[in-house]
């Protein structure tokens, strides 16, 4: 058997990977979903089932503030590590 020689190349580049999960954006991106639900297809179950649950007074004031007011907030990246922090911020502002 004859022996086997393997030269190894230097890398050409370094990849890093960063992962994390941001509850502020995840918890508006849940709110806004659940206001556009009819609007939207292929959305999963729990999106649909807990639209569905929401007393029709509740759900109006909810489709007012995230297609009126609160359009293009989720669009707004946070630093805040957690979803009260993000709200005290919010109301902090004019």
């Amino acid at each position: 058997m004859a022996d086997r020689e393997f030269v190894l190349a230097p890398p050409t580049s370094t990849i890093k990977v960063q992962i994390a999960l941001d509850p502020v954006y995840s918890a508006l991106n849940s709110f806004a979903l659940l206001a556009t639900h009819e609007a939207r297809s292929g959305l999963g179950e729990w999106v649909v089932r807990t639209a569905a649950l929401l007393p029709p007074d509740l759900m109006h004031r909810h489709q007012l503030i995230f297609q009126t007011e609160l359009y293009n907030i989720c669009e707004i990246r946070s630093d805040h590590a957690t979803f009260p922090a993000y709200l005290d911020a919010l109301a902090a502002l004019d």
